[in-house]
């Protein structure tokens, strides 16, 4: 920069810069050539200090990060060695040696990994039903029949074998039941569709006690019908909940459910 100022008087001084209205020019650049030299340096001056910051934020997470690494490495390297005293303690006071204390302390190890890898799946479940607002104690799932019931008899429970939201994981897609976690007030609902000439009763199924029933009707008609059954009921932990056709009502005809007409079951719990 001051070799850019001795050029520039350089010139002035050659081309015989005599008046004032230059010489004012002149002075005029040169404050503006100084002006930004400081900026240049202030500026200068704040990038350092940011750059230590930063520096200082680095080392202080790489120590926390090592420090936290050791704890895990250390907790593990422990429950590892705790598990191999039979290889290394006094052979007279323990009962397996040899083969037999290595078994033992790969069981031991591996019971530590297990351990460890479920403890991550449960924190990841966690983190995701905290990110979709989902708490303990939360109850809800829908699943429908993924096929025709061409042959349905009395008394018989329908499987709606495909889940789409379990949440809780108290529905069972092999059995069709529900099993209700702890004490509360749920709604469930279930929706059938009967086939042209075909007819059916079912019922919502508490335990062995039936609380609601929905009845399916397209006799006399050239397309199928549905029926919808809501119940909203009072239920305890270990209470068992499912949907069945009824023990004793006359029926024809099947359960119908494709893409476009859907045999459903659903429950969420209310509070």
């Amino acid at each position: 920069m001051i070799l850019f100022i001795i050029f520039i008087l350089f010139l002035s001084s050659v081309a015989g810069v005599e008046s004032e209205g230059e010489k004012v020019e002149l002075s005029m650049l040169l404050r503006r050539i100084s002006d930004l030299e400081e900026r240049l340096h202030k500026q200068e001056r704040v990038n350092e200090e940011q750059n230590t910051i930063i520096k200082t934020l680095l080392l202080e997470k790489t120590e926390t990060d090592t420090a936290q690494e050791t704890e895990i490495v250390t907790s593990i390297q422990t429950e590892q060695n705790e598990g191999s005293q039979w290889d290394n303690g006094d052979l007279e006071n323990n009962p397996i040696s040899g083969e037999g204390a290595r078994g033992v302390n790969v069981g031991i190890k591996s019971q530590t990994v297990a351990t460890i890898q479920s403890l991550v799946k449960d924190l990841k479940e966690t983190s995701r039903k905290i990110q979709r607002g989902v708490v303990a104690g939360d109850v809800a799932f829908y699943s429908y029949l993924s096929h025709h019931e061409t042959n349905p008899g009395h008394h018989q429970t329908i499987i709606f074998d495909h889940v789409v939201i379990n949440v809780g994981g108290n529905y069972n897609h092999h059995s069709g039941i529900f099993n209700s976690p702890g004490n509360g007030v749920y709604t469930f609902s279930w929706t059938l569709y009967c086939t042209d000439g075909g007819y059916f009763t079912t019922e919502l199924v508490v335990n062995s006690n039936p609380v609601g029933g929905a009845y399916c009707d397209a006799q006399g008609a050239n397309y199928i019908r549905h029926t919808l059954g809501v119940v909203v009921v009072e239920i305890n932990p270990g209470d068992i909940v499912y949907v069945r056709t009824s023990p004793t009502d006359n029926m024809a005809g099947y359960i119908f459910s494709n893409l476009s007409a859907r045999t459903t079951f659903s429950g969420w719990k209310l509070f």
